[in-house]
């Protein structure tokens, strides 16, 4: 310790220098709660069941061919399990999320089917089979691999009164299993063509092997219908005249393509068909606006807990010593952010809680090795020796704490999803990072310091003077205490029902609005009770300022249902409290009823006969309905070649890369329909409906239009459109500003911050080689104008009409753009809105007023997942610590440890639940729920309790070692609790004074850690408690009262919990 300084500086020197540049040049990567975006989760099935792993690393290769044609820039997306697609979109705008979700749910399969006629059975037997076969699907029996027959609907918009009538199809031969379709995963290409009036169509050409096989089919059936079947309806069914070879076309019936449904179609063609049906589990949408309050807030929360642990190691431990401790500490947080750096692990919101956490915890290293030098030299050894002894003797203590965290940490890597799983990783690193700088780095320190003499003697301030606390006999009143809250608590547990749960393990949606105008609380409540019935359960919370007048009124709300599932058990969820009924049919309902319908088999006179082309109708793709099963893609000869990943683009126009006139994340129409059939879009677009008029609208149109022209001039014309701009909060203002004292935005402040950022979108795309992106490029670059020049771009603040909103309207003129292109002026006007948007994320002052903040939305079937996967994450953490504490003790020091550990388990649960029923009760927007969040807290208490009993059981043993006992007595464990006391409180303060700091900035911006932060605040009161209390003086309880008692206690809670589960919970 005193010799060969050297290395040991050069070596933290070395690693302090490489990590500090790596911080400086890289940056962490923000998660989306952190700079705003999206995050989606899919579930892939496979005719209804699970997919394997090599389905889903398929479909994530066709999704990323999908997409990547959207222009779509740092969007992530990965297989997750073995059946679940995770995709993320950092600084995501609404109108890049609607077209990632057509994109995901459109399955894009593609095939050729012959029509069941008159030649192969009569109408009645037709309808026979056709009523088989929806029976069998129906009772999830039907097998496309066996079964001659199969059924499709006709589109919405057939014609001739067949829509959403079913249609008897060939599927394979029998007895022989040959299929007697063709698959469009044999298509070389998609192009946009032009079919023979001259209207926009979707033209397709087959490979070499789709060529000869649909050659094959159309030669062997002229007279018979081909059924053109787009992901499960039917699209057309022509009649063969002749054989068709390699080229065809799809047309859009009597009305033609919809210019974005055609390029949506084209994408899902070229890319490929989805090798399985995605199913909605899971998504978080943060605005850039809440992101940047969360950065903000979250930077001062670690500078806060930082400085309050320095000035308290300062104070406490004198000058010397507590600025070793602090040089360690401060170190401590630049290796654990050099280290995200460097890996390129991804910061999040709960991750700074656990950065925060890890200070703490630094510090208890520290604390722990004080604490034994004291002793040290209370017992008269020299500075030298006491230092090295301090280090010695507090080695195993902390090795053994820190690895119940460790274990805690993987358990949460492995259970946690996003943010839970960030936590993880970076309460890992801090483990590793503390025990080095505890244990290695303030040793090299204290031994240079002793052998230069800058330290020749140690004076400590001292909490406690020779405690002589009964700790053995207090427990007569402390077990009763524990055991009676412990019951009270698990009974408020029970009968809370589903209410004490968040949407993590309910499913639902939590969905932030914000309004143009202020409205009373009452009122909100009462339309969403009317609109939604009272079997919906939409919680109403107001967050953001209050506005004066009236009763509780505002301009932004929180809402939180419950509804799950398809659109049809939305219906059948709400119908009979009214509203929804007549409405579900367009969410999600699979399949039409079939009725009395015909036999489908429509007379080919009423569609078009093609030349080489498949005619369709027009109208939305839409997601598949879960009926038509997913062929294989195998063909008759089954040497079909996968889609070919450079399939040629020079056809096809490349799609429209920037919102849709009226998207831009506007607050919608009343036509507007939500991409996806599960209830979370339905409720969002329920809201929308409802709201309509109340919510912000980001950009207000034009004389009815989203953007005009401004008179020609020299044969050139600006586009105009107008945005209502918001300031961006930095979280504090939230709480403590009313609105009124909002500073407005000022078109100057416009001119300054956005041509920087529109030159840094463009040079994002300096090594852009498609023309598309190249043609952006240029744009954005033109848009900005010469640096240190006028922007391309003209900004004016218009009067604002009502004052006492926080919105502040403008006008802004596109650059000079040639006169007659409206439909370049359109493209040039969403590519400047796009970039407003993005400009949240370059820490802009200013941002275009959003009508949704943050919506989270979780599926039923995930939601079930991450319960079980919450509760046994939780077991399995406490039966892996408590066995190595058995492993490194004994029998009944693991017992004490498991008791502690359930006690403060059950009393935290209690806590939590007491405090989400007081919060319901009095309408606070405090988050008390039962979700990931609180659960990582539960996992982090198991380890911090364990932390503290271990240090007590290492002093007991120690003293049991030492003074030779054969059994443990009353003296031997009050005198271990004693002596450690100063340690065991001292640690409880550092970090309840870092847990306190995170509770303070859950309510100015921080509000997803709110749980978590009331959660571990208790938890480290109650930690403290259990070890002292409980665990060191069950060693000496009597073991067969001990047994009756804790049998007791589980008998209570499985009954109750019982009754409770089948009579039915008030709350549920």
């Amino acid at each position: 310790m005193y010799q060969n300084f050297g290395w040991k500086y050069l070596l933290t020197a070395a690693i302090t220098v490489l990590w500090s540049f790596a911080l400086y040049t890289q940056g962490i990567p923000l998660g989306l709660d952190l700079k705003g975006g999206a995050e989606i989760i899919y579930r892939l099935e496979v005719n209804g069941r699970p997919a394997t792993a090599d389905v889903t690393e398929d479909a994530v290769g066709v999704l990323r061919k999908r997409i990547d044609k959207l222009g779509i820039k740092e969007l992530d997306i990965r297989s997750m399990g073995a059946d679940k697609v995770q995709i993320q979109i950092p600084s995501a705008t609404q109108s890049e999320i609607e077209k990632l979700k057509t994109q995901i749910e459109k399955a894009g399969r593609l095939e050729f089917r012959l029509v069941v006629s008159d030649k192969d059975l009569k109408a009645v037997d037709r309808q026979l089979e056709i009523e088989r076969i929806i029976d069998a699907k129906d009772r999830g029996v039907y097998d496309p691999e066996t079964d001659p027959y199969d059924i499709a609907y006709w589109h919405p918009e057939a014609r001739g009164g067949r829509a959403g009538q079913p249609l008897l199809l060939h599927n394979v031969e029998p007895g022989s299993g040959k299929k007697l379709y063709l698959d469009g995963s044999l298509l070389a290409d998609a192009h946009r063509a032009l079919d023979d009036k001259g209207r926009p169509c979707v033209g397709f050409t087959w490979g070499p092997v789709g060529a000869r096989l649909f050659y094959e089919m159309t030669s062997k059936n002229v007279g018979e219908q081909l059924a053109v079947v787009l992901d499960g309806e039917v699209r057309s069914a022509p009649e063969i005249r002749g054989p068709i070879g390699k080229r065809g076309i799809i047309e859009g019936g009597p009305k033609g393509w919809d210019e974005k449904e055609l390029l949506d179609l084209i994408i899902i063609l070229k890319g490929g068909a989805l090798p399985a049906k995605p199913v909605f589990a899971y998504s978080k949408r943060v605005g850039a606006q809440l992101g940047q309050a969360a950065v903000t807030v979250g930077g001062g929360a670690i500078v806060g807990a930082m400085v309050v642990v320095v000035i308290f190691m300062l104070v406490y431990y004198g000058l010397r010593a507590g600025l070793i401790a602090d040089i360690a500490l401060v170190l401590n947080l630049v290796l654990i952010l050099g280290t995200l750096a460097m890996f390129d692990a991804t910061l999040t919101l709960p991750g700074i809680a656990g950065i925060l956490l890890t200070a703490g915890m630094a510090v208890d290293a520290n604390i722990l090795i004080y604490e034994r030098i004291r002793e040290e030299l209370a017992r008269g050894a020299a500075v030298k020796q006491a230092i090295q002894a301090g280090y010695d003797r507090a080695f195993w203590t902390i090795f053994d704490a820190n690895l119940t965290t460790a274990l805690t940490a993987m358990v949460l890597m492995w259970a946690g999803t996003g943010p839970i799983k960030g936590f993880g990783i970076t309460l890992t690193i801090g483990i590793v990072v503390s025990m080095f700088t505890a244990l290695f780095v303030t040793r090299a320190l204290y031994g240079y310091f002793v052998v230069k003499e800058i330290v020749t003697a140690l004076r400590f301030r001292s909490l406690f003077e020779r405690p002589n606390i009964d700790f053995h006999a207090a427990r007569r009143k402390a077990v009763p205490v524990s055991v009676l809250l412990i019951c009270a608590g698990w009974l408020v547990f029970v009968l809370r029902g589903d209410e004490k749960y968040g949407i993590d393990f309910t499913g639902g949606t939590v969905m932030q609005i914000r309004l143009a105008h202020p409205v009373e609380k009452d009122e909100l409540v009462r339309r969403l009770k009317e609109r939604f019935g009272t079997k919906a359960h939409v919680e109403v919370q107001r967050v953001g300022a209050a506005v004066k007048g009236g009763r509780e009124r505002g301009r932004e709300w929180l809402l939180r249902t419950r509804l799950v599932g398809s659109g049809e058990d939305v219906a059948r969820q709400s119908s009979r409290a009214g509203g929804l009924g007549l409405l579900a049919p367009a969410y999600g309902q699979e399949r039409p009823p079939a009725g009395d319908a015909p036999a489908g088999d429509a007379p080919s006179g009423d569609t078009p006969a093609p030349s080489g082309d498949t005619p369709a109708p027009s109208g939305d793709t839409p997601a598949p309905s879960g009926d038509t099963p997913a062929p294989s893609g195998d063909t008759p000869s089954g040497d079909a070649p996968a889609p070919s990943g450079d399939t040629p683009s020079g056809d096809a126009p490349p799609p429209a890369e920037a919102p849709a006139p009226g998207e831009g994340g506007g607050s919608g129409s009343e036509g507007d329909t939500p991409s996806s059939g599960n209830a979370q879009d339905f409720f969002e677009h329920e809201v929308r409906r409802l709201l309509h008029d109340e919510l912000v609208e980001p950009y207000p149109p034009i004389e009815g239009k989203p953007f005009v022209l401004t008179e020609p001039k020299d044969g050139k014309v600006r586009a105009r459109f107008r945005v209502n701009l918001v300031r961006l909060s930095t979280g504090f203002e939230v709480v403590v500003q009313e609105e009124h004292e909002v500073k407005p935005v000022t078109a100057e402040e416009v001119k300054q911050q956005l041509p920087p950022i529109l030159r840094k979108l463009a040079h994002r795309l300096r090594n852009a080689k498609r023309p598309l992106e190249v043609k952006r490029r240029e744009t954005l670059l033109a848009l900005a104008g010469p640096e240190g020049g006028e922007p391309g771009f003209q900004v004016e603040a218009l009067p604002d009409a009502d004052t006492s909103d926080p919105l502040f309207p403008f006008e802004f003129r596109t650059h000079e753009l040639p006169a007659g292109n409206e439909e370049r002026a359109a493209e040039v006007v969403d590519l400047l809105k796009n970039s407003l948007e993005r400009a949240q994320e370059e820490r802009a002052s200013f941002a275009p007023a959003v009508p949704f903040p943050s919506i989270d939305q979780v599926g039923s079937a995930v939601a079930k997942n991450l319960k079980s996967k919450a509760v046994v994450s939780t077991v399995f953490c406490v039966i892996f610590i408590c066995l190595y504490v058995w492993l490194r003790f004994d029998f009944w020091s693991g017992i004490s440890a498991i008791v502690a550990v359930f006690h403060d388990v059950l009393a935290l649960l209690g806590f939590l639940t007491i405090l989400d029923f007081v919060v319901s009760k009095t309408g606070s927007t405090f988050d008390a729920k039962f979700g990931l969040t609180t659960i990582s807290a539960f996992l982090t208490l198991v380890g911090y309790s364990i932390n503290d009993t271990i240090v007590i059981l290492d002093r007991i043993r120690e003293d049991k070692r030492d003074s030779k006992a054969k059994e443990y007595t009353p003296e031997l464990i009050n005198a271990a609790i004693n002596k450690t006391l100063s340690r065991t409180v001292l640690t409880s303060l550092t970090s309840l004074l870092v847990c306190v700091v995170l509770l303070v900035g859950s309510f100015f911006g921080l509000t997803a850690i709110q749980g978590f932060a009331a959660a571990m605040t208790f938890g480290i009161v109650v930690g403290t408690y259990s070890s002292v209390f409980i665990a060191a003086p069950i060693l000496l309880s009597d073991k067969r009262r001990l047994v009756v008692g804790l049998v007791s206690l589980a008998l209570f809670m499985l009954v109750t919990g019982i009754v409770s589960f089948f009579v039915g919970a008030p709350g549920a």
